[in-house]
């Protein structure tokens, strides 16, 4: 997937407004040394959200799929999704355990 950050922000607006109104309500937070401890308060408030359902799924008057060939696709929202891709691949990080 690629998009702009500008665009994926506006869709989580319109189809999120509560979850973009909490973010919101920390950006004075971010990238300063306080930013953990308010991001862990605000992840300890909010539901769990799904991009894939709740934004892109409802707004696919935004998107666009263009073919690609001779790669692949791995969903790598787990460790040990990424883990094995990695693994496919030959690559073994130094921190990978023996």
């Amino acid at each position: 997937m690629a998009a702009r950050v500008s665009t994926l922000i506006s869709l989580i607006m319109v189809a999120m407004l509560e979850l973009y109104a909490s973010f919101s309500k920390i950006r004075g937070l971010l990238g300063i040394a306080r930013e953990p401890g308010g991001l862990e308060r605000l992840y300890g408030r909010i539901q769990t959200a799904s991009l894939s359902s709740e934004v892109l799924e409802r707004y696919p008057i935004n998107l666009n799929v263009l073919p690609v060939h001779g790669v692949e696709w791995s969903d790598l929202g787990e460790p040990q999704r990424v883990m094995a891709v990695l693994s496919h691949l030959g690559v073994h990080p130094e921190w990978e355990a023996a």
